[in-house]
């Protein structure tokens, strides 16, 4: 899998997920500022290394 082309495809919740690419692949961000908890989803998309 080529982790350097990952997308996000579908993304859920009240506050901030964002996907930022690094040299070895990503790291995805689930931000919850607002008070109390929320539920979050996320779906990526990873390609195959070809």
């Amino acid at each position: 899998m080529d982790l350097s082309k990952a997308w996000i495809v579908k993304r859920k919740g009240r506050d901030v997920i964002a996907l930022e690419h690094t040299p070895d692949g990503f790291d995805l961000y689930v931000c919850d500022s607002p008070n109390g908890s929320d539920d979050y989803s996320v779906m990526l998309a990873i390609p195959r290394r070809k």
